[in-house]
């Protein structure tokens, strides 16, 4: 249970700041492990924050009710841990399902997921977006 809000809302301020402003690869392509890591701990922890805080009775009806519009990709075959790459050949990505995820849920699919990845914009080596695997 959170009871004191604004250290947390104020910690979920900073983390977006982080997130808008990091460019994970130098302009050649060239992964940095380092930043990379950080981008991801600060997406998880950001995760459970809100979690925490709409379990809590902390935030606005407005992001309790709040939904995103995701694509879901279908595998072209069976993924396990073996086999849990998000590789072109992987999914039929002609093949998209839109739908309306509630931020809770997307905080839970993101703390629970089974596999993590980005997608980088090839102009500015920046992150547009991000997959995950949450489930079989």
């Amino acid at each position: 249970m959170i009871y004191v809000s604004l250290p947390w809302k104020n910690e979920l301020k900073r983390i977006k700041k982080y997130l808008e402003s990091n460019n994970l690869y130098d302009k050649k392509g060239i992964a940095n492990d380092t930043k990379i890591f950080h981008f991801e701990k600060n997406i998880f922890i950001s995760a459970f924050i809100i979690r925490k805080l709409i379990e809590s009775d902390k935030m606005s009806d407005y992001i309790d009710n709040l939904s995103i519009k995701v694509k879901i990709y279908k595998p072209n075959k069976h993924i396990d841990k073996l086999h849990c790459n998000i590789d072109e050949d992987e999914y039929d990505w002609n093949k998209i399902e839109k739908k309306d995820i509630s931020i809770k849920d997307i905080a839970n699919y993101l703390i629970h997921s089974y596999v993590f990845n980005f997608s980088i914009n090839d102009k500015d080596c920046k992150v547009e977006s991000f997959f995950c695997i949450i489930g079989f």
